[in-house]
């Protein structure tokens, strides 16, 4: 992984985000996790991230809406959305608009993949809704 990556995770359930924390940081990247996003637009004001990795339900204001502020506001982040949810819809809105969306459980190998590999990462060029890690 590129060392300069800041990935800012955007997870309610502290486990996941803890988890998802460690492996990118494991694997060299700055990782910033916060809960909601009130808290991820506070560190988008004040520091540089390059990818967003934002769940799409959480308390408060959603991922979805959050995840579209960020794309118009914050050009440069590259952003990513993960989902217990894979119903169409929600992988549809990722597609449209113009992000990959990982359903959970997230493979630690898949998201390193995304969040090194930019927007087309290896084994995912032909999936351009979703990438999901259930067989």
């Amino acid at each position: 992984m590129r060392p300069a990556l800041s990935v800012l995770v955007v997870e309610d359930d502290a486990d996941l985000r803890d988890l998802v924390c460690q492996l990118l940081q494991g694997a060299g990247a700055t990782a910033i996790g916060v809960a909601n996003a009130e808290d991820a637009a506070s560190v988008l004001a004040s520091r540089q991230v390059d990818i967003l990795l934002c769940d799409y339900i959480l308390p408060g204001r959603n991922g979805v809406t959050f995840l579209r502020d960020v794309r118009a506001q914050h050009p440069t982040v590259r952003c990513l959305a993960m989902t217990g949810h894979p119903d169409p819809f929600i992988l549809g809105r990722g597609h449209d608009d113009g992000y990959f969306v990982l359903t959970k459980p997230i493979d630690p190998s898949l998201l390193l993949a995304l969040v090194d590999g930019g927007s087309n990462p290896p084994g995912a060029a032909n999936l351009p809704i979703h990438v999901s890690t259930h067989s």
